[in-house]
């Protein structure tokens, strides 16, 4: 009888692996959640700012004057964060938005020097806050004696310097609680002579933004995993603040625009996360330094003694990766299936011994078996397709908005690596209503942080998430033309006569998108012969704006010396290069000397 019930438990105990299995088996298997909320940044109009909870890191602007700039930092709109630059002329002002598809809380906090020394200002966030960008205020603009506009250690933006060293001059940085695997923090390099100094991320990292620490400053512009610097004579620094937590899912790529746009473009599936320059000259000379407005993902410059065929705007491109197929092991191979291989094991047992079962008993042993099998080949024995596990399109791709309005501000800087110590730091910055109270109580400081918006739902793989709200623009076209694209002046008698200027139009009427534009004088036997004024610009849609090609003397004398003698007249020709959306328009005019018979 005792041998009997054990045989009896030995044939059921595979007929309880089977039950088992089918119960486990019959579960579906639930793929792991796509928690990665970094959705990259997009592109608005300063005046506009950014959606509330997102964060400025970067910023833009375009001045008609070439005038220095007097300020470049992050700002507030209400609750919302945007981008201030100015100089006395600023025409255009934009902002890059840093968005982790929830609200992440940020203030803007600021920090001045004592007049009369040259220690500089760091603007430093508290423990618990990540620095992620910063910018300056120099009341007589960014000039030569600016040396430093950078990250200041982990949590500090500092900027040294300005045209007047008795002038309070300002720093500001932008201190942000992020969400929680994501951290920022800067890194630096330097080189004591001339030459490019590149700082680097750690593998995996993105620069956010970066600057500079250098009195001789010739280009400052992003690398795919850092910042560089090109400096003159003396050396420098170069900083960037880096951000972690991406996971392998960030791809990055510089994209770099040449002579004569100038026009660094990211793609259609890509994001701007900040840019540069690289014209032998530091940021003080560029006029122009916003995004190039047709496609609202790529970075223009102009500089104010025009654009040289040496010169460079560089844009860091990025793209969110979906997340990664699940690889055929134990990520594939769940304990539902497990048990189910268990189940079909018992199966065969049953097979070989289980001919002294009772027919009812068999029939569930089977059905059970059966979705046994279903179970194990549908969760884990058949390898599934990359595809099918790809995420919902609207849970990792970055819509930026369409129909940015085209013009707007930027900047990249830094501080100098020793921070400050004279300096005296007054934070200033606007506090949320729940944090008003504490705010106004503190002496040092006051705070400004955004609103936090709700907390939008994060972005699992197998449940739908709501995308933000885009306005659809039109399909942005621009005819724009240049005339007339020649002219004729006569000089007076002298070598050194100088010349009427001559008007050109530049026509942006039958467009409907704004669009910048930017002259320069091509060289005759080495020299100048003119100047344009202005040498460069926006036209908004629909309209037309003029500027003066004003000869000088070498014009007369250059014909004078060197022109092609006939019928009485020495004659020269002289070029003026526009460069427009359209392509670049090349203006000739004729310049005649009458001989003495």
């Amino acid at each position: 009888m005792i041998l009997r019930l054990r045989l009896r438990g030995v044939r059921l105990l595979p007929a309880l692996f089977v039950v088992l299995g089918t119960l486990l088996a019959a579960a579906p298997a639930q793929a792991a959640d796509d928690d990665f909320t970094f959705r990259g940044t997009y592109l608005r109009t300063a005046d506009n700012g950014c959606d509330a909870g997102d964060v400025p890191t970067f910023g833009g602007h375009y001045s008609s004057s070439g005038n220095p700039l007097l300020r470049w930092h992050p700002a507030m709109i209400g609750s919302r964060g945007t981008w201030e630059a100015a100089a006395d002329t600023t025409l255009h002002k934009s902002v890059v938005c840093l968005d982790f598809a929830t609200a992440v809380p940020f203030r803007i906090v600021e920090a001045n020097w004592t007049p009369g020394t040259d220690s500089g200002a760091s603007a430093s966030c508290a423990l618990g806050e990540y620095a992620v960008a910063g910018g300056f205020y120099f009341p007589s603009g960014l000039q030569g004696r600016t040396t430093a506009n950078r990250p200041d250690g982990d949590r500090a933006w500092g900027v040294e310097g300005g045209g007047d060293p008795r002038a309070s001059n300002t720093a500001y940085a932008v201190c942000a609680k992020l969400p929680a695997g994501f951290t920022t923090y800067s890194t630096s390099a330097d080189r004591a002579d001339a030459g490019e100094v590149t700082a680097t991320c750690r593998a995996g990292d993105v620069p956010v933004t970066g600057g500079w620490d250098a009195a001789n400053v010739r280009a400052s512009y992003p690398e795919p995993n850092g910042w560089t610097v090109v400096t003159g004579a003396g050396g420098g620094y170069s900083s960037a603040f880096c951000l972690s937590g991406l996971t392998d899912r960030v791809e990055t790529r510089v994209a770099k625009g040449t002579h004569p746009y100038l026009n660094a473009e990211c793609a259609s599936d890509e994001f701007l996360l900040n840019a540069g320059w690289d014209t032998g000259a530091g940021m003080a000379d560029l006029r122009v330094f916003l995004p190039w407005n047709s496609t609202s993902r790529g970075w223009t410059i102009a500089s104010n003694e025009g654009n040289s065929s040496s010169s460079l705007a560089i844009g860091l491109c990025g793209k969110v990766l979906p997340p990664p197929a699940p690889s055929w092991t134990a990520e594939r191979l769940p304990w539902t299936g497990a048990i189910g291989v268990v189940g079909l094991l018992g199966l065969g047992v049953l097979i070989v011994g289980g001919g002294r079962l009772t027919t009812p008993i068999r029939a569930v042993v089977g059905v059970g078996t059966v979705v046994a099998v279903i179970g194990a080949v549908g969760v884990g024995l058949v390898p599934i397709d990359a595809g099918a596990v790809t995420p919902p399109a609207d849970s990792d791709t970055v819509a930026l908005p369409s129909g940015i309005p085209t013009a707007t501000t930027s900047a990249s800087t830094s501080a100098s690596p020793s921070g400050s110590p004279s300096a005296s730091s007054s934070e200033s910055v606007s506090a949320s209503p729940t944090e008003s109270d504490s705010a106004s109580a503190s002496a040092s400081a006051s705070a400004t942080s955004a609103t936090p918006k709700p907390s939008a739902t994060k972005k699992p793989s197998a449940k739908p998430t709501t995308a933000k709200p885009t306005t659809q623009a039109p399909a942005p076209y621009v005819d724009f033309r240049v005339s007339p694209n020649s002219w004729t002046r006569d000089c007076g008698g002298s070598s050194g006569d100088q010349l009427t200027a001559i008007t050109i139009t530049v026509d942006n009427s039958r467009s409907n998108e704004s669009a910048l534009w930017s002259g320069s004088v091509i060289a005759k036997g080495g020299k100048n012969w003119a100047s344009l004024s202005p040498a460069s610009g926006s036209v908004p849609a629909g309209t037309t704006r003029t500027f003066q090609i004003v000869p000088n003397g070498e014009a007369c004398n250059w014909v004078y010396l060197n022109g092609a003698y006939a019928n009485g007249y020495k004659t020269g020709q002289f070029s003026v290069s526009v460069s427009h959306p359209g392509g670049p328009t090349t203006i000739t005019g004729t310049v005649r000397f009458k001989m003495i018979q």
